[in-house]
């Protein structure tokens, strides 16, 4: 009896971990694309600034 008690256990937190782990993916995939998108957005304010420098 304990012994199925201890593999119930095991495949819970497995599922668990397993889950958690999804989210953990889900969450870097959406900070890499946030991180993607933010640097495009830097990238083009620092030329916008860098040739507004240039023109003035």
């Amino acid at each position: 009896m304990k012994m199925m008690m201890n593999i119930i256990e095991v495949t819970i937190v497995m599922k668990m971990i397993k889950v958690t782990m999804v989210k953990m993916i889900e969450m870097m995939m959406k900070l890499i694309e946030a991180m993607m998108v933010f640097t495009r957005t830097g990238l083009e304010m620092k030329i916008i600034i860098i040739t507004n420098s240039m023109t003035h």
